[in-house]
């Protein structure tokens, strides 16, 4: 019985309270929105034919953005390609990893320049990391019911082999 339940639980607590993000992807572009993600330390992620890469000390100057092309870090490198239509799962340890990503996308190329400018109009999608509130919601949901139910059916079970014990005495005969 002890093996059931610590079977029950491991599969419980496996996928439990699971941490999910969507990538709120958009093609309408506006200059006002970097400064925005400027404000709330996003680091940007730039998506060129060559590859991705990180563009740092940003500057926006009317439509056009400039930074400084620097290699992509390899704790980004799990975020590049998401589902843009569903969920996507990341550990809760690297929350500030995830949510903080933009990711913009052009078919400009910057081969080996170091400066990178970017007018707003070579953009052609955007995608800015938030928490996906339904999935977490629905898993936490599934988790509560995950949990709750082997806890139930335990007690059930024991509740039932009790009243069995009490209906059925044991009798010792002393003669």
């Amino acid at each position: 019985m002890k093996q059931i339940i610590m079977a029950l639980m491991v599969t419980c607590l496996s996928s439990c309270f699971q941490q999910y993000y969507k990538t709120n992807t958009t093609s309408k572009i506006e200059a006002v929105m970097f400064e925005q993600f400027q404000k709330q330390n996003k680091v940007f992620i730039v998506h060129t034919p060559e590859g991705p890469f990180l563009l740092r000390e940003i500057k926006l100057d009317k439509d056009v953005l400039t930074g400084e092309k620097t290699p992509l870090n390899s704790n980004y490198e799990r975020y590049l390609n998401p589902d843009t239509t569903g969920a996507n799962r990341y550990p809760k340890k690297e929350k500030d990893i995830a949510l903080s990503e933009v990711h913009i996308y052009t078919n400009s190329s910057f081969d080996e320049k170091t400066e990178v400018n970017l007018v707003m109009n070579q953009i052609f999608r955007l995608d800015v990391y938030d928490k996906d509130m339904k999935a977490i919601r629905g898993s936490r949901a599934l988790s509560i019911v995950g949990i709750c139910t082997p806890v139930i059916a335990v007690v059930a079970l024991g509740a039932i082999a009790a009243s069995e014990f009490e209906s059925n005495p044991i009798t010792i005969n002393l003669h």
